[in-house]
């Protein structure tokens, strides 16, 4: 069962909001984001507004998190103990489940000329060319839950990019979801394409 903290989880630095030894101050303390972060080995180039609103730890080690970075909403999900070949299979899964979202449905009430529902062109995932340390990097849209699967342009809320990462040496794979407001510019792409991992992130 999943313990919710607040705390950090560890110690180090990240993107934009830096911190590292040479730092060694009275008042440099890293944030509970940075320490989070560091603690999985991942670097995201987000805002100084960013904070943890959810943190999840399973046997000492961080395993979902929801940050709140001013209108946008990043949750990373973080398995330990993944091999190259299952991460792999994972990564292939991932992007399957999503696309099964979107599938062809039975309708309801079916009518006179169809028995199923479709969901629009615009509102289907589509795969953006990974750049960085991404594996793959997956477009679509969000509700207000930060769920997909959504095909009504009134249920849609965010404008989401999905990102997977695997890190061999420390046999951990990561998935980041950066919600922006579709209302506003869409930075989810370049952050996610400019996300590192590993132990010098």
């Amino acid at each position: 069962m999943a313990l919710s903290v607040g705390l950090a989880v560890g110690a180090g630095a990240l993107g934009v909001l830096a911190w590292s030894p040479a730092d060694s101050s009275v008042d440099a303390v890293p944030s509970a984001l940075q320490a989070n972060l560091a603690s999985v080995g991942l670097s995201l180039q987000l805002s100084d507004a960013a904070a943890v609103s959810r943190a999840d730890v399973e046997t000492g080690r961080l395993v979902h998190m929801l940050v709140e970075d001013r209108d946008a909403r990043v949750r990373i999900r973080v398995s330990h103990d993944v091999d190259a070949v299952d991460a792999e299979r994972r990564i292939a899964e991932a992007r399957q489940r999503i696309d099964a979202l979107f599938g062809e449905r039975q309708a309801p009430y079916p009518g006179e000329l169809s028995n199923s529902l479709k969901c629009p062109e615009a509102f289907k995932p589509t795969d953006h060319t990974p750049r960085g340390a991404a594996r793959t990097l997956v477009r679509l849209y969000a509700n207000e839950r930060l769920a997909y699967g959504g095909c009504a342009d009134d249920l849609l809320a965010y404008r989401s990019t999905v990102g997977q990462y695997y890190d061999p040496d420390a046999a951990r794979l990561i998935q980041v979801e950066y919600h922006s407001p579709r209302a506003a510019d869409d930075p989810g792409p370049a952050v996610l394409a400019g996300a590192r991992v590993g132990a010098n992130p």
